[in-house]
């Protein structure tokens, strides 16, 4: 991102590897009417994004329930779409109507950044749905279900709040998960 807004709109991207979309830079960047179909690694990326603007966006990986059996034991990028959204370090992320589904890892994973997050979902993943990892998180109106376990040792979870995230939920629904639905640890 540079010092004018960068704006990705009405597309689809598709994802064989590496990142759908990758944001990197102290600027704007905005996303809108954007489907990121991710066969290998992350649908989209943001690190150290001043401001972060979604609407309309979603990002969709393999994975289901009837297929979820069949996933890797040790996910990774280079093996499976491991992740629909990664946010790290944003000054302030916006999201609305933002829908994640089919990840091998995280739904979505929000670390140190101010987020607000307005409608949409977190739905089908295997392992867990959506992550707040410190900072602030205010979540209007998401949707975190049906996080899937697979084969995996490790637990499936809805949503999990750590690391000393604030987080302010408003009619957030979790539900139909296949083992935990919210985990909050020094939060």
């Amino acid at each position: 991102t540079g010092t004018t807004a960068s704006k990705l709109a009405n597309l689809t991207v598709e994802a064989r590897g590496e990142f759908g979309v990758l944001v990197d830079g102290p600027g704007e960047f905005r996303m809108d009417g954007v489907d990121v179909e991710v066969q290998l690694g992350v649908g989209v990326g943001a690190n150290n994004v001043g401001r972060l603007v979604m609407s309309d966006v979603r990002m969709t990986g393999p994975v289901t329930a009837e297929n979820a059996n069949a996933q890797q034991d040790i996910a990774t990028s280079l093996n499976s779409a491991a992740y629909g959204l990664v946010v790290v370090g944003a000054t302030k992320a916006e999201l609305e109507e933002v829908n994640i589904s089919g990840f091998a890892l995280f739904g979505a994973l929000l670390v140190d950044s101010d987020t607000t997050w307005r409608g949409g979902d977190v739905s089908g993943n295997l392992g867990t749905g959506l992550m707040v990892h410190g900072n602030i998180a205010v979540l209007d109106g998401v949707s975190v279900c049906e996080s899937l376990q697979g084969q995996r040792l490790m637990p499936p979870y809805g949503a999990v709040f750590a690391g000393g995230a604030e987080v302010t939920t408003t009619d957030m629904v979790v539900c139909r998960n296949e083992m935990w639905g919210v985990l909050q640890d020094n939060a």
